[in-house]
């Protein structure tokens, strides 16, 4: 069995004495224990940092946007960690799949904005790349296991 369907299997057995939701521990959800989920949730909290700087007149309009975006990767990815069904949870993190798409383009046209500098640039884009991957490695475990059953 691969690392991601390991991981995948730990993550959503029910157990029946305990909360579906929680990890079992005093501080910790389950969705925590993914790194796709913890990568998603630093890329928001750099991409906030860094938008705090933005005109303006962005406040309202790109701002907005780039947070909305970027926030979706991590709930979505959460919010399926609470479905019951793999199909279910596939749902929810295609969602946080095409957020993270749309949040490569908001990085783009804040660069060629100017609005990021390219070191700042290149902080979030590795992020974001390093979410993506592991994301995408997620849905493909939870592909291949709907198909084996």
């Amino acid at each position: 069995m691969d690392i991601f369907l390991e991981e995948i299997d730990s993550i959503f057995l029910v157990e029946e004495k305990a909360d579906h939701y929680h990890s079992g521990s005093d501080n910790q959800w389950k969705f925590e224990e993914l790194d796709a989920w913890r990568n998603a949730h630093q890329f928001v909290l750099s991409l906030y940092k860094f938008t705090g700087s933005f005109p303006k007149e962005e406040r309202f309009a790109l701002v907005d946007q780039m947070r909305r975006a970027a926030v979706s990767i991590p709930a979505n990815i959460a919010e399926g960690t609470g479905k019951k069904s793999v199909k279910e949870i596939l749902r929810f993190f295609y969602i946080s799949r095409g957020s993270l798409e749309e949040s490569k383009y908001h990085l783009l046209l804040a660069r060629d904005l100017k609005y990021l500098s390219l070191k700042e640039f290149d902080e979030l884009k590795e992020k974001i790349n390093t979410t993506g991957r592991l994301l995408n490695a997620l849905i493909t475990s939870l592909e291949r296991k709907t198909r084996n059953h």
